[in-house]
């Protein structure tokens, strides 16, 4: 009667998860090669990769680089995690904390082994080293992550981090508390187990949660690209648009009033004619920066065409619009713009609309008087400011 097959144990299973997460970290950094930390997650999991080794190795290659080097590459892992978490947060890594944490595990390590052998020893300086770069994962970088993206990715990120400081406190506590006989990897231990079979959920978590922060990512930027103009760093029509409706549907529930400013640079098509269109490149950057500065930081500025520019204010009267727009006239014509081909002067014609308790059709109505009042700007000579009620 043949005996049925053996089922794989707890450290199979362990070694086999993590060849499975190292190849999806390194799917994810090949296909995002520019995203940062993508490259210090696939590598922390191939630290694991290699310290799995080097203990499973055990009496078959020397027993110090088996000990001493697998444990360093174990925590090298951690700390490549925390790495690769602090440049996606765009945070500075503790470095001074991580090279103190690996010539602690490393010299404990020879010690424990060489001078005064204890496998609880060695586990006492591995775990809470592990852990602490772990910690330091969980509060700092991650909490400005949650900032810019939520916590979906950054939740299950969060989880695997608590999970792998918990293991690697966990297992030198209970080899102290109740299993003070074991004396290597391979002897048979409940917190091995347990500890294993945790290394196994942590891992699949780290590496989705890897993945779910790279998309997040991913997608925030091409939400961003979306919506912003990328020769002048402006939000683009499509945002300005959708700012304007808000903003007039705001000033409708409130009462109170919204205000509008168009902008033109004068005579464009001469400076692209007469200079080429990269420095009518230069003169549309420059004139945003100025367009920018002019502005109060309550207000939405914008791009919406070619040399046309918008601003969405909060103006309780066409008083302060015309005050504000002679501070963008002033502004552009103050000083010429410096291009590759010396200077030029560049002026500005604005045209400003007023709503006070906005009606239904109030978003094309106050477009449609700033356009004509920058028109009427054009026709008397340009270089001025015109307001609706007066155009």
């Amino acid at each position: 009667m043949t005996s049925a097959p053996s089922a794989p144990d707890v450290a199979t299973v362990t070694l086999l998860m993590l060849l499975a997460t190292t190849l999806v970290l390194g799917l994810n950094w090949r296909m995002h090669p520019r995203m940062a930390g993508a490259g210090s997650w696939f590598a922390a999991h191939l630290a694991f990769a290699v310290a799995a080794a080097l203990l499973m190795l055990r009496g078959h290659i020397p027993e110090l680089p088996s000990i001493v080097l697998g444990n360093t590459c174990l925590l090298g892992g951690f700390l490549l995690m925390l790495r690769g978490t602090c440049a996606f947060a765009a945070t500075r890594a503790p470095s001074r904390l991580m090279a103190a944490l690996v010539l602690a595990v490393a010299g404990g390590s020879l010690y424990f082994h060489v001078v005064d052998p204890s496998y609880a020893a060695r586990w006492w300086i591995l775990g809470p080293a592990a852990a602490a770069a772990s910690l330091w994962s969980l509060a700092v970088p991650q909490r400005a992550l949650a900032r810019e993206q939520g916590w979906l990715g950054v939740g299950v990120f969060a989880a695997a981090t608590t999970l792998s400081a918990t293991i690697m406190l966990a297992v030198p506590l209970g080899l102290s508390a109740r299993e003070t006989g074991v004396t290597h990897l391979f002897e048979p231990s409940a917190s091995k187990a347990w500890g294993l079979a945790g290394a196994s959920v942590m891992l699949a978590l780290q590496a989705f949660g890897a993945v779910l922060l790279t998309a997040q990512r991913l997608q925030g930027e091409l939400q961003r690209q979306a919506l912003v103009d990328a020769m002048t760093g402006l939000p683009n029509r499509r945002a300005f648009d959708d700012a304007l409706l808000r903003a007039v549907e705001g000033a409708q529930r409130a009462g109170g009033a919204v205000g509008l400013l168009l902008v033109d640079v004068d005579h464009f098509k001469r400076i692209n004619d007469s200079h080429g269109h990269a420095q009518g490149d230069e003169v549309l950057r420059e004139v945003a920066r100025r367009f920018v500065a002019a502005l109060r930081r309550v207000d939405f500025p914008a791009r919406v065409g070619g040399e046309e520019f918008a601003a969405i204010l909060d103006a309780p009267h066409p008083g302060a619009l015309h005050e504000i727009a002679e501070r963008v006239r002033l502004t552009m014509a103050a000083t010429p713009v410096t291009t590759a081909k010396g200077l030029l002067q560049v002026t500005v014609s604005v045209g400003v609309a007023h709503v006070g308790s906005p009606g239904v059709d109030a978003v094309r109505a106050l477009y449609h008087d700033a356009d004509t009042a920058l028109y009427a700007a054009k026709r008397a000579g340009r270089d001025r400011v015109v307001i609706a009620a007066l155009a």
